[in-house]
């Protein structure tokens, strides 16, 4: 069988510019065995594809374009998921169509799945890499001082941690033989803006001495996103197979969300009622959220709009040990007109229903396999 990428089309690759930055061009010319080895995974999930649908994403997984590589990309992961979990791809989502169609596994039905993905250094207003970068540097800072870093601007992409910490070496000198308590220091330029606060003085120098740091709430802006996306993305894939069978839209992200998990189930169900905990005799915590949907409009799965919504599957890329590791939770929707079957995803993190109580109106739900957010595929 074919390669997807032929030598010869490694070949083109080869003669763009040194960093250039489309993802297809790093997969197809680092050497790095990681990146070789993810390479050759993508290959394999691209022969599972059914032939009728290999042209459509062949072109799409050559796009030097980022969002239409990562968006086929996505797509890919999604359907080697599903099959996976031993469920038949009926139809893809390719000349237009919003939706891949998949079987049940026990051939009772279908439901359908939308994904959209998101590049972080484009959908939110920055990314977390350059602060990481920034906290492993001033982490390398031995000294007396311990200290907060507050970050209120998001780094550029392209920063370098190396003069802050210099910066902040020559202020948390200067410090030595002063009043240090309720000393702070602003680091700021067109494109940077830092804060740093003096939290405790210690005896004898030692490293590693940020212990509190802030970062922009970027979680609201993404909800907000996330949101309009999804009430749009819902719309039109009723549109073209109308509401007749469980739908999921799957929200792909090329880094990790991070966001709270109390924030992400506010924004789909709202504030719970209450909540049951218990202990079971393996010592596992069980608990079991309450949530009414009446008077409840600002929740997403709330809305007359969203009730087509059988389904939101959350899931994001990382590497981790130079090797791609995926994350995926899955929020049932209680209100929706077509209860998708937890079957559907067994074995991976679902907040699902449960049988309802004595009290009228209220919806059930609980975490399954909270254990297993995180897999890899073969």
């Amino acid at each position: 069988m074919p390669q997807l990428y032929s030598d010869d089309f490694v070949a083109k690759l080869e003669d763009l510019p040194p960093g250039h930055p489309s993802f297809v061009a790093t997969l197809c010319t680092r050497p790095e065995p990681a990146i070789v080895s993810f390479k050759e995974q993508i290959e394999t999930w691209f022969r599972r594809l059914r032939a009728d649908a290999q042209d459509a994403y062949r072109e799409r997984l050559f796009a030097l374009d980022n969002p239409t590589f990562f968006q086929a990309f996505t797509e890919l992961v999604l359907h080697e998921a599903m099959l996976n979990n031993s469920l038949k791809v009926l139809s893809y989502p390719i000349d237009d169509q919003e939706a891949m169609s998949v079987a049940l596994a026990d051939n009772s039905g279908s439901f359908s799945i939308a994904v959209q993905s998101f590049i972080p250094e484009v959908q939110v207003r920055g990314s977390m890499r350059p602060f990481r970068r920034l906290l492993r540097e001033l982490k390398e800072i031995e000294h007396r001082f311990m200290f907060s870093v507050y970050l209120k601007r998001w780094l550029p992409t392209n920063f370098d941690p190396r003069p802050i910490r210099r910066a902040l070496e020559v202020w948390l000198n200067s410090l030595e033989d002063t009043n240090w308590e309720g000393k702070y220091a602003e680091y700021r330029d067109d494109h940077i803006h830092l804060e740093f606060s003096i939290l405790d003085r210690l005896r004898q120098p030692q490293t590693d001495l940020v212990k509190f740091r802030i970062t922009p709430l970027r979680t609201p802006n993404v909800l907000e996103s996330l949101g309009a996306v999804l009430e749009d993305k819902a719309a039109r894939v009723v549109a073209q197979t109308g509401d007749e069978t469980p739908l999921v839209l799957a929200f792909f992200g090329n880094e990790e969300w991070d966001l709270p998990a109390n924030y992400l189930e506010d924004f789909f169900y709202n504030k719970a009622n209450f909540s049951f905990c218990w202990t079971t005799r393996g010592g596992r915590l069980e608990r079991i959220k309450s949530y009414k949907a009446n008077g409840r409009a600002a929740a997403v799965f709330a809305r007359p709009s969203a009730r087509a919504i059988s389904a939101v599957v959350m899931v994001d890329k990382k590497w981790e040990r130079d090797r791609a590791v995926f994350s995926l939770r899955v929020y049932h929707n209680p209100w929706c007109s077509m209860p998708l079957p937890p079957e559907v995803f067994e074995g991976f993190a679902q907040f699902r229903p449960y049988p309802a109580g004595e009290l009228p109106g209220q919806s059930y739900l609980g975490w399954d396999c909270l254990d297993r957010v995180r897999f890899i595929l073969p």
